[in-house]
């Protein structure tokens, strides 16, 4: 049930950046969280799995807090009753940037929100990136990497997309 696999790590924090700024829109926040020196990047690469789930998904039809979204609990029950042995969990940080140039071809107008933990900005506030497509003028693709203020707080609408890890479950018991 997987949506896509993409390649995460072997790439130099420095050398992420530079290929980002010759292929999208750079978004001033999602500059500062990729510019910290605390940025999580992996030294080896590895393939990781993703899927694309909404609130509704999740079972909170009138949307959900931010907070809900990560509940570890929450997406346990969900991978018992949707995967054969998989779990869903939070994103690595550095899939939001690998995921967007690893998908060029990404609709018009779509927006996926990753969902992760742990990627801050020079504040030290924590912040989540967004993976957008729009047009710009003279009907120009327009691909962008943004990033957000991540609060458990903040409302998410049931029918946005978030990127969540899909993944073998280590003991079938749901703990990881």
């Amino acid at each position: 049930m997987p949506w896509r696999s993409i390649v995460i790590g072997g790439v130099a924090g420095a050398e992420l950046i530079n290929a980002l700024e010759a292929s999208c829109v750079l978004s001033p926040f999602a500059a500062n969280v990729l510019y910290q020196r605390a940025f999580p990047t992996l030294r080896a690469s590895q393939s990781v799995s993703l899927i694309i789930l909404r609130p509704a998904d999740l079972g909170f039809p009138g949307g959900a807090l931010y907070g809900d979204m990560l509940h570890k609990p929450t997406l346990v029950k969900w991978s018992r009753a949707n995967l054969s042995g998989q779990i869903i969990e939070t994103c690595p940080a550095e899939v939001g940037p690998h995921l967007r140039l690893q998908y060029p071809d990404q609709p018009r107008g779509e927006v996926l929100w990753i969902v992760m933990q742990g990627a801050h900005d020079a504040d030290y506030l924590e912040r989540l990136f967004c993976v957008s497509s729009s047009w710009a003028l003279f009907g120009r693709r327009r691909r962008m990497l943004q990033a957000f203020r991540s609060r458990p707080d903040a409302l998410c609408e049931a029918t946005s997309k978030y990127v969540y890890r899909v993944r073998e479950e280590p003991d079938g018991t749901g703990a990881t």
